[in-house]
C-alpha cells in the first residue's frame, strides 16, 4: 500500500477513534480533552499539549479508558511530529495496557507497521512532520517554502492573505514573516531560506498586479516581522520564485517568468540583486531546482518535450559553461536534491509504476554508476530540501477530496439514500465534476503528482467504468469543464503551449484542443468555474474577473456585454449558469455597503434583472447555481464564516430551491455541510434527480526522510 494513503487511513481511524468519545460523552474530563487537542491543532503548542494529554490518561488511567486511549493516541502524534521516538513506545503501551480499546489498538498497531513511524536509532524512517490547510496545497502555487539546514525552520505561505511562515517543527510554532500596510499590501507566496537559517527570500505581489513581482530578502533573527529588503525587481518579469541558496549565501537560484510568459532559469546576486540568466526552459518551467553541496551546479527537471509531461534530470553550471543531462529516462523524473557530501544525486521516479526516491552516483560532477532505489512509495512529493544531516524534507498534496453522488427528489426535497462515492480512489484528488447532457456520464478533473498536473476521467453512471481522454489535452493548464450540449466537446479556460490564456475545446473523445478565444489578458480572464452553452451551441456564455458577463457568438468570433463590470454595489460574488431554455442568466451579485448578496436573473434578451434571494452577512450565496430541467427553478447554496477576510473559513449551510415565480425559498433535507466549499462545489444532473458535489479536504503535510543516507553508501 502507498504509504501515504497508509497514513490518511491512520489518520481517519485515529478521527474515529476520537470523534465518538467527544460526541457520546460530556463532562471534565471531555472538556480537558478538548483543551489539549486545540493547543495541540489550532495554537501548535505541542510540547505543553504533551503535558496536558499526559496528564489526562495520569488522572483517567482506571476510570475511563476510552478518554485515556485517546489522549495516549493524541499524545504520540504530538511526539511523531516532534520527531521524538517516544511515539512508538506510546503506540506498544496502548496495544500492551489496552486491549479493551479496539479502535485505539488498531490505530497503534497500524502506526507502528507503516511507514509513518518513528524508527528504531539508525533505522530509515518517514514520518509526518506537520499538516497545514488547503491553501498551502494548491499543486500550481507551491507555497511550502524550504527547510533550513539545521532543520529547525520551515517556511511556507497561508492564510490570511497569503502571509509568509516560520514554522518550528521542534514545537509546532509558526511565527508571521510579512504584512500588509496601507502602502504595501502585497502578498507572498513562495519562499527559500538561506542555508546558514539566518535569512529568507520570498516574492511579493503587489495587488492586482499594479507593479511587477518583487524578490525581497528579511533577517530571520530576532522576533516579531522583519523589515524586508527589495533585492530585484524587473518590469518585464510577471511572477519570480526564488527556490534555493547557493551554499555560500552570495545567489539566490529563482524561476522568472516573463510577461510574455517565457521561462528562465536564473541566479540573483544577494549583494546587489543583479540578475543572471542560466537557461530559457521549457513554458512550465522546473519543479525542483537545487544548488550543489560545493555550489558550482543547479539541479533541475525540465519536460522532455512540448508534447509531454514527462521530465528528465540535467545538472547546469552556474557559470553557464556546461549542462549535462544526469537522468534521461521514459519515466518522469523530478530533482529532489543532493547528499550533503555531493557523492550522490537525489530524484523521484515513477519508473516502477510508483513514486519513488532514487540515487544516483556522482562524482567529478558527472554521473558515476547506476541510480539505486532508496525509498519506495514517496508519494506525490517534492522536495523542500535536504538538510546538514542528511534529512530530505518533502511536501505533499494530501487529503480525502473525492466527487459523491447524491440522490435528490426536488418536489419533496429530501435526499433519497445516502451518497455515495463512485469513483476509484488513488493518491491525488478528484474535482470539477462536470454532467454530460445526457446526464448518464460524468466528467472530472483528477490531479495527480507534484506539479498538479491530472487527467480528464469520463464515467458511465449506470456501468461505473471509466475511460480517460488520450491523449490528454496539450494545454499548460485548464479548468472548469463544461460540455458542449451536443457531448462532444468541453469547453475550459486555459493556457496553450506558447503561454497564451484562453478559452479552448477539448474533444470529449480524443482529447484534442482548438481554440475558442485566446488570446485573453488577465483582466478578461473568464472566472474559473466554466461556461455556459446556448442549447442552440451557437453562442457561449462566461463571466469575467471583473464581473462583466459575455455572450460570444462563436461563428462571428464577437462578443455581447449582458452585465457591465463590477461596481462596489453590485459586485460579482459567484458563477453564472444559463437556464435550459436559454432566457436567463442565474447569477451573484454583492453590495459592499450593505453587507449584502442576493442571487439575481439577467435576461440575455436585454431585459430588466430580478432579485430572488438577498442574504446579509455572515451569511452569503454560494458561488454555485443549478436550474430545474423547467427552467422554473434554481437550486443555490448558502455559506457562513466566522472570519469574512478568510476564504477558507466559509462553509456550506444549505441547498435551497427558489423559484423564478416568485415562492419562498425551500430547503432540501441534505446534508450540505458536506459540500467544499469554493468554486469546486456541485453539479445538478440535468434530469434534476442527481446531485454531484465535491467533499473532503486537501491540505499540505511536510514529511521527513531520515536516515536513508548509510543505506545508499552502503550500496556502493
Amino acid at each position: 500500500m502507498n504509504r501515504f494513503k497508509a497514513a490518511a487511513i491512520v489518520v481517519a481511524m485515529a478521527s474515529l477513534v476520537i470523534a465518538p468519545a467527544a460526541a457520546q460523552k460530556t463532562g471534565p474530563a471531555h472538556t480537558l480533552l478538548e483543551a489539549a487537542r486545540q493547543k495541540e491543532t489550532l495554537e501548535g503548542d505541542l510540547a505543553s499539549a504533551i503535558k496536558q494529554y499526559q496528564a489526562i490518561v495520569s488522572t483517567y488511567s482506571k476510570t475511563d479508558r476510552v478518554v485515556a486511549a485517546t489522549a495516549l493516541l493524541r499524545m504520540a502524534d504530538c511526539f511523531q511530529k516532534l520527531g521524538d521516538a517516544q511515539a512508538r513506545n506510546i503506540y506498544e503501551q496502548i496495544v500492551r495496557e489496552y486491549a479493551d480499546q479496539r479502535e485505539a489498538v488498531t490505530v497503534a498497531r497500524a502506526q507502528l507497521g507503516t511507514g509513518n513511524r518513528v524508527g528504531r536509532p539508525g533505522e530509515m524512517t518517514l514520518r509526518k512532520v506537520w499538516a497545514g490547510n488547503y491553501h498551502v496545497s494548491n499543486p500550481s502555487w507551491r507555497q511550502l517554502g524550504t527547510v533550513s539546514a539545521d532543520g529547525r525552520h520551515l517556511s511556507y505561505s497561508d492564510q490570511p492573505f497569503d502571509t509568509l511562515f516560520l514554522h518550528d517543527p521542534r514545537d509546532g510554532t509558526k511565527r508571521p514573516l510579512t504584512a500588509r500596510t496601507p502602502g504595501d499590501e502585497g502578498v507572498s507566496q513562495q519562499s527559500a531560506i538561506s542555508r546558514d537559517g539566518t535569512q529568507i527570500a520570498f516574492n511579493w505581489l503587489p495587488p492586482n498586479n499594479v507593479r511587477c513581482c518583487e524578490l525581497r530578502l528579511a533577517s530571520l533573527k530576532g522576533n516579531g516581522v522583519p523589515p524586508p529588503r527589495l533585492l530585484f525587481k524587473d518590469n518585464d518579469v510577471g511572477y519570480i520564485t526564488p527556490m534555493d541558496w547557493s551554499p555560500d549565501a552570495k545567489w539566490i537560484a529563482v524561476i522568472l517568468e516573463r510577461k510574455d510568459r517565457t521561462k528562465q532559469i536564473g541566479l540573483v546576486s544577494v549583494q546587489d540583486g543583479s540578475p543572471r540568466v542560466l537557461k530559457s526552459v521549457d513554458w512550465r518551467g522546473p519543479i525542483g531546482l537545487l544548488f550543489s553541496p560545493d555550489g558550482r551546479d543547479v539541479l533541475f527537471d525540465l519536460p522532455a518535450s512540448d508534447e509531454a509531461d514527462q521530465r528528465d534530470v540535467f545538472v547546469l553550471a552556474i557559470d553557464g559553461s556546461r549542462e549535462i543531462p544526469a537522468v534521461v529516462h521514459p519515466g518522469n523524473d523530478i530533482a529532489m536534491g543532493w547528499s550533503p557530501d555531493g557523492k550522490h544525486l537525489l530524484f523521484a521516479s515513477d519508473r516502477n509504476g510508483s513514486n519513488d526516491l532514487w540515487a544516483l552516483p556522482f562524482s567529478d560532477r558527472r554521473p558515476a554508476g547506476p541510480a539505486e532505489l532508496v525509498k519506495a512509495n514517496i508519494g506525490n512529493a517534492w522536495s523542500m530540501g535536504v538538510t546538514a544531516a542528511g534529512a530530505l524534507y518533502m511536501g505533499v498534496h494530501a487529503g480525502d477530496r473525492d466527487i459523491e453522488i447524491a440522490s435528490i427528489d426536488l418536489n419533496t426535497g429530501k435526499a433519497v439514500g445516502g451518497p455515495v462515492k463512485p469513483i476509484q480512489r488513488f493518491t491525488g484528488t478528484n474535482e470539477q465534476p462536470a454532467w454530460s447532457p445526457d446526464g448518464k456520464s460524468l466528467a472530472y478533473f483528477s490531479a495527480r503528482g507534484p506539479d498538479g498536473h491530472g487527467r480528464v476521467v469520463i464515467q458511465s453512471v449506470d456501468t461505473g467504468q471509466t475511460r480517460e481522454l488520450h491523449p490528454q489535452p496539450v494545454l499548460s493548464w485548464f479548468v472548469g469543464l463544461s460540455w458542449a450540449p451536443d457531448g462532444r466537446s468541453f469547453a475550459v479556460l486555459g493556457g496553450d503551449l506558447k503561454g497564451r490564456d484562453g478559452v479552448f475545446s477539448i474533444d470529449a473523445h480524443t482529447g484534442q484542443v482548438a481554440p475558442i478565444v485566446i488570446p485573453i489578458s488577465i483582466p478578461d480572464r473568464p472566472t474559473y468555474d466554466g461556461f455556459s452553452w446556448s442549447p442552440d451551441q451557437k453562442r457561449l456564455y462566461y463571466q469575467r474577473q471583473n464581473g462583466t458577463i459575455v455572450e460570444r457568438d462563436l461563428a462571428a468570433g464577437q462578443d455581447r456585454i449582458l452585465a457591465s463590470q463590477s461596481s462596489p454595489a453590485d459586485s460579482r460574488c459567484g458563477f453564472i449558469s444559463l437556464s435550459p431554455d436559454g432566457r436567463w442568466i442565474a447569477t451573484c451579485r454583492a453590495n459592499a455597503p450593505t453587507k449584502s448578496q442576493a442571487l439575481v436573473l439577467i435576461p440575455v434578451d436585454g431585459r430588466d434583472r430580478r432579485e430572488l434571494l438577498r442574504v446579509t452577512q455572515p451569511q452569503t450565496v454560494g458561488v454555485k447555481f443549478a436550474w430545474t430541467p423547467d427552467s422554473r427553478g434554481i437550486l443555490a447554496s448558502r455559506t457562513s464564516t466566522d472570519s469574512p477576510d478568510n476564504p477558507l473559513a466559509y462553509h456550506v449551510t444549505d441547498l435551497s430551491l427558489v423559484s423564478t415565480a416568485g415562492e419562498p425559498p425551500r430547503t432540501l433535507d441534505f446534508d450540505a455541510s458536506r459540500i467544499a466549499p469554493g468554486w469546486l462545489g456541485w453539479r445538478l444532473n440535468p434530469d434534476g434527480r442527481q446531485l454531484a458535489f465535491v467533499s473532503g479536504l486537501r491540505h499540505a503535510e511536510i514529511w521527513v526522510l531520515e536516515n536513508f543516507l548509510p543505506a545508499v553508501n552502503a550500496k556502493k
